[in-house]
């Protein structure tokens, strides 16, 4: 089964099976149904917003799962007679590809948190927050696991291959940094927070804003 996020909030259930393959790229292949209006519906939801949250997931644990293997390469391949990770501009990229992977696990983390109106009890803000978060570490976090592995992740045979796509499928999948940046500005000129920082506290935070008196 495949589901199929409408424009009205509605969502369609349509069989793989049915499906005419399309034009296909690394990031997957196009599928066209004949008869997507008959297709089973489910009720009106931010289903966007559900595969956004289940893709920025997969992805933080990709991210994790990349580092891992870049931080145990970098300590077993030697240069010069000495490991490549002794070496300061390889210990520099890793401590940020860390940065970035360590951020994006607080972003799924923060998206995962219960209490909002979506699906699950989810909230699409924290989930915008987290998708766009998430997008931004995975490009800049595969880019340096390639450095260090020298480039050999682009062969299909290395699992740093998966990882990669995985990431970048994941960027495009349910709005990519773009789409979830719009929609962060939009939520903020229509909230009456006043200011940036009052939007952050008041929809972003890990924990309730308490109120206080002057």
């Amino acid at each position: 089964w495949v589901l199929l996020p409408g424009h009205d909030g509605a969502a369609r259930l349509l069989q793989a099976a049915e499906a005419t393959p399309g034009e296909s790229s690394a990031y997957g292949r196009v599928l066209r149904w004949d008869a997507v209006e008959s297709a089973p519906a489910l009720p009106p939801a931010d289903w966007l917003a559900a595969g956004a949250w289940a893709t920025l997931a997969a992805m933080a644990g990709a991210l994790e799962r990349m580092l891992e293997e870049t931080v145990r390469y970098a300590g077993e391949r030697r240069q010069f007679g000495r490991p490549i990770a002794a070496f300061q501009a390889v210990q520099q990229q890793l401590s940020v590809m860390t940065e970035d992977v360590f951020a994006a696990r607080i972003a799924a983390q923060l998206a995962s948190l219960p209490g909002g109106a979506g699906l699950a009890g989810l909230d699409t803000a924290r989930i915008a927050a987290a998708k766009s978060r998430i997008g931004e570490a995975a490009s800049r976090a595969a880019g340096i696991a390639h450095a260090v592995h020298g480039a050999m992740g682009i062969t299909a045979e290395h699992e740093l291959h998966l990882w990669t796509g995985l990431l970048h499928r994941g960027r495009l999948r349910f709005g990519a940094e773009s789409h979830w940046n719009a929609w962060l500005g939009e939520a903020f000129l229509r909230g009456a927070e006043g200011e940036s920082l009052g939007f952050v506290r008041a929809r972003l935070s890990p924990l309730p804003v308490e109120e206080t008196t002057p």
